[in-house]
């Protein structure tokens, strides 16, 4: 009796201390694992929202690059343009400052006005080579300023006055470049067809197959501008037009 007595103090120390310890069941090690999963997977959603973030990042930087490398080539193809017509209006201006050293200028003789009629007659000789230097240079500073309507129109004119002229594919041409830089597709791409059909043995017709292809490219017909920039490469390897197809070829 006294042994039970002595072990029941011994027996309450045991009973008491086993609220210490935790429970070894598997119910208590599952919830523990669930909740470490959910921390994981809300780090990983986090991952991947910061993934998304850089990605769209580096899409917008490389849309970026593209549009001003394009930007980059359109400025020095009209850098080259430029130096191009400069060159060349360089050299009617010699020939016609030459024509006219040379050459005495016309002596018009007006017969007096009959006496019946007191208004007197006035004669206006036109220099045709004046005026085709001034209205060609006037149309492109019209299209340097951005005042492409009028720039469209006074190119229309020089055509008209001058069909033949070795200037008509490169008037053509900057109908199209105007109608380009406001984005009038349809018209951009007619103007620049022109070229082609109506002077395609000028000067201007690499350049203007290389804008068809841009043409095609920003109307979002793929297929077609691809086409014509392999044209240019193709028929005028030699061109800074071909140049610049390859580069635009490369870059998509």
């Amino acid at each position: 009796m006294k042994k039970i007595l002595l072990l029941l103090p011994v027996l309450a120390l045991i009973s008491g201390c086993a609220g210490f310890f935790p429970p070894l069941d598997g119910a208590s090690t599952g919830s523990a694992a669930d909740e470490n999963t959910a921390i994981l997977a809300d780090e990983m959603v986090g991952l991947q929202s910061q993934v998304a973030r850089l990605q769209s990042s580096v899409d917008e930087a490389n849309l970026r690059n593209d549009v001003l490398a394009a930007e980059v080539n359109q400025l020095n193809e009209n850098v080259q343009e430029l130096q191009t017509e400069v060159a060349y209006l360089g050299n009617e201006l010699a020939v016609v400052k030459s024509g006219r050293s040379s050459t005495p200028p016309p002596v018009v003789n007006t017969p007096p006005p009959p006496v019946a009629d007191p208004t007197p007659r006035i004669v206006i000789i036109e220099d045709v080579q004046a005026m085709r230097t001034s209205l060609y240079s006037y149309a492109y500073e019209l299209y340097r300023k951005g005042e492409y309507a009028e720039s469209t129109a006074k190119f229309e004119e020089f055509i008209q006055k001058l069909p033949t002229d070795d200037l008509a594919d490169n008037a053509q041409y900057w109908i199209g470049e105007n109608y380009y830089s406001v984005r009038d597709w349809q018209r951009a791409l007619a103007s620049f067809q022109k070229v082609l059909s109506n002077y395609p043995d000028g000067g201007k017709a690499p350049d203007a197959m290389l804008k068809i292809g841009y043409t095609y490219r920003e109307m979002g017909d793929a297929a077609k501008a691809r086409d014509n920039l392999n044209s240019v490469i193709k028929q005028y390897p030699s061109s800074d037009a071909a140049r610049l197809a390859k580069q635009m070829l490369d870059r998509w």
